[in-house]
């Protein structure tokens, strides 16, 4: 029976490079989704979240951008023959013949140079596939791609539903009439809610699923916000915040490794907010770890702006030269040099070798004071993060 399911059910196809390949895109309010085709059948699919900068764009770009992004992740597909690309934004039509008015038009042109296509429009009621990649919340994208969902935890979600009267009349009436409930849907022997999985009201099976999701290594004990998200992106239940605070509260395993956040004493003297991202940047170090493939300590760097945060694992004792060439090979490659670099007084940071290499090439170097409260602080709040999670998943076997 798999064998011939797999063999006449409607799955992906390979890509015959002797046929034409089309590309529909769309772009919503969270996110852009396509899909490449041949035939009228699928290839591969793509869905991505926007931004809080690229949600705010009007839709005529955030369309582009669905393009822009389909073209450049399917490059390989599409690079050196003709193509057709399928948008429900009719004004996109006519970009490879009009004149360039925006400079992101401009930029945008540039991007499409060298393939051979054409945009054709096509309504949204028609671009269904696209459409709904592009709709889909990037909480429950990140759950479908980093959790793995035990197809007993599903049957025993379906057979709570024999011991529940509301369900069960909820489901007959969703069976006669699927417009019954218009906030109900019943797929695949599961009652959904907004695209949610519905769970019973028994509570060893709640506290099951908040324990998967909470206890794992992707979940790593997370706090109250991400855990919550992450159920919710997949399942319903009432009082769910309540339950997965109540979970949390009580977890031994965060009331052992995590500490208590107070308010620390003095003012705070924060650094001045940059125009863009790597233009300020924090250094530290994590020290003492047990040794894994000769490495024992972790060098981290978040960016003032936009907190984004590199953790890069050296081994003790380390130098100031060998600093450096880790800051060149996994930084400046990146984002190149920043304008300033904040610091503890490690003796690393303070040696004449540091200063004369980022002083030549024009980078402020800046020195916190011994037990710095009232500095930003946003290093030490990184490297909380990471110690709560080394320490939830591995306080049973620390020498490991």
């Amino acid at each position: 029976m798999l064998k011939r399911v797999m063999t006449s059910a409607l799955v992906l196809a390979l890509p015959d490079f002797n046929k034409p390949f089309i590309v529909e895109t769309d772009a919503s309010m969270i996110g852009v989704g396509a899909v490449l085709m041949q035939e009228r059948h699928p290839i591969t699919f793509i869905s991505k979240s926007l931004g809080p900068k690229q949600q705010v764009m009007l839709v005529y770009e955030r369309d582009m951008l669905a393009i822009l992004h389909a073209v450049t992740k399917w490059k390989h597909y599409l690079w050196g023959r003709h193509f057709t690309i399928h948008t429900d934004h009719i004004s996109l039509k006519y970009l490879l013949h009009q004149k360039m008015t925006t400079p992101a038009q401009h930029l945008w042109l540039v991007k499409l140079l060298g393939y051979d296509c054409d945009i054709e429009y096509k309504q949204g009621r028609e671009n269904l596939t696209a459409d709904a990649l592009s709709r889909i919340p990037s909480n429950e994208v990140y759950a479908l791609t980093t959790f793995t969902i035990s197809s007993n935890v599903m049957a025993e979600i379906r057979k709570s539903y024999e011991d529940d009267s509301i369900i069960q009349e909820i489901i007959k009436a969703l069976q006669m009439s699927s417009s019954a409930h218009p906030s109900y849907t019943w797929v695949n022997d599961h009652l959904n809610k907004k695209g949610k999985v519905v769970v019973d009201r028994d509570p060893e099976l709640r506290h099951k699923l908040i324990s998967m999701f909470h206890n794992s290594a992707m979940g790593g004990h997370s706090g109250m916000t991400v855990t919550s998200k992450t159920i919710g992106g997949l399942f319903y239940w009432k009082g769910q915040l309540k339950h997965i605070r109540q979970y949390i509260r009580e977890c031994i395993t965060c009331q052992r490794n995590k500490h208590e956040n107070v308010a620390s004493l003095g003012l705070l003297q924060p650094l001045p907010i940059p125009a863009a991202p790597f233009i300020y940047i924090n250094m530290d170090f994590i020290e003492g770890l047990p040794k894994l493939e000769g490495n024992d300590v972790i060098m981290v760097i978040v960016d003032h702006f936009s907190i984004y945060a590199h953790c890069i694992a050296l081994s003790h004792p380390y130098s100031a030269s060998g600093v450096a060439k880790l800051f060149m090979n996994n930084i400046y490659k990146l984002h190149r040099l920043p304008a300033s670099i904040t610091s503890d007084r490690d003796p690393v940071f303070l040696s004449q070798f540091w200063k004369e290499l980022f002083h030549s090439q024009g980078v402020n170097l800046h020195y916190s004071s011994a037990y710095h409260p009232q500095m930003e602080g946003q290093t030490e709040v990184v490297n909380k993060c990471i110690e709560h999670y080394l320490r939830c998943m591995t306080g049973d076997c620390p020498n490991q």
